[in-house]
């Protein structure tokens, strides 16, 4: 699960999500943090989801179709 070197791509991300974060804690609050954090779960779940649906698809070689 942990990349095997720690590199640019690693720190972009490590900045990007502290910088949402901070934006989401100083702008003004539309909905509670329950929903906020479910939704925020329900989100990286399916992110999950589709991460895996489409590696198992990797004898499909989907650059041909462009």
């Amino acid at each position: 699960m942990l990349p095997k070197k720690f590199d640019e791509n690693e720190i972009f991300t490590l900045v990007a999500l502290a910088g949402l974060m901070l934006a989401l804690y100083l702008l003004p609050k539309a909905v509670s943090w329950k929903a906020g954090l479910a939704t925020g779960l329900f989100f990286t779940a399916m992110a999950c989801f589709a991460d895996e649906v489409l590696s198992g698809m990797y004898p499909l070689k989907l650059i041909q179709y462009i």
